[in-house]
């Protein structure tokens, strides 16, 4: 008997058929995949990075508020750290105030207010970072010859308690605190007087891929020793 042409039409697909769809659907699968993968580590990037200027809000936060009622006392030369005093209540007094009417200062470490003592707010290197090594340009010059230190900042009294700090990374020339970080032919020092009664900040923040970010702001503060 004769085989119906109608039959082969509607009998179902060849090898060669089934081989071939097979391959496209693993093209569009694999090309899906690393489209996912690819907006996966976007998002990563933007959520890190939202949570590292977020720790810069409030470390900047945190200076702000001791440094606006500061009396600086030092900046380091290289601009790595700052000391300062911050008023302080007087049990002789009950006030800030001494019995001249001048304002008393010190620094309060935890354990209660320390009258003549002050507070030094440092940078603590953590570990070193060759830009050949990392194959990464830290600081958007061109070139992967550079070496940098990438650290913290520390609060420490005078008393020696180190005291409560929101933590950010920060990043800095090896061997040359206060130097140029971005390649803007600036210097970049932490901390810097201003002008009067003025402090410079700049904060250097690495990134996972691409030069450091300085971020820069100036504050007000009461006195200068």
């Amino acid at each position: 008997m004769a085989s119906d042409p109608r039959s082969r039409a509607v009998g179902g697909f060849s090898i060669i058929e089934m081989m071939i769809v097979v391959i496209i659907l693993t093209v569009v699968f694999s090309a899906a995949f690393m489209v996912q993968a690819r907006v996966s580590k976007a998002s990563a990037q933007i959520t890190n990075g939202t949570t590292a200027l977020r720790a810069s809000l409030d470390a900047l936060n945190a200076l702000r508020q001791d440094l606006s009622q500061a009396r600086i006392e030092a900046v380091a030369l290289d601009g790595s750290s700052v000391t300062f005093s911050l008023p302080v209540f007087d049990p002789l007094t009950k006030s800030c105030l001494d019995a001249s009417g001048n304002v008393v200062w010190g620094i309060n470490d935890g354990t209660g207010p320390k009258v003549g003592g002050n507070c030094t707010i440092s940078f603590v290197p953590i570990k070193k970072r060759l830009e050949a090594q990392e194959k990464l340009d830290l600081n958007g010059d061109g070139d992967l010859y550079d070496v940098f230190e990438e650290g913290r900042l520390v609060k420490k009294a005078s008393t020696g308690t180190v005291m409560a700090m929101p933590k950010i990374t920060l990043l800095l020339p090896y061997g040359n605190y206060g130097g140029d970080v971005d390649s803007d032919a600036v210097s970049d020092p932490i901390f810097a007087i201003a002008g009067t009664h003025q402090l410079a900040l700049r904060m250097a923040r690495p990134r996972e891929a691409g030069p450091a970010q300085v971020r820069s702001f100036v504050m007000a503060f009461l006195d200068a020793k």
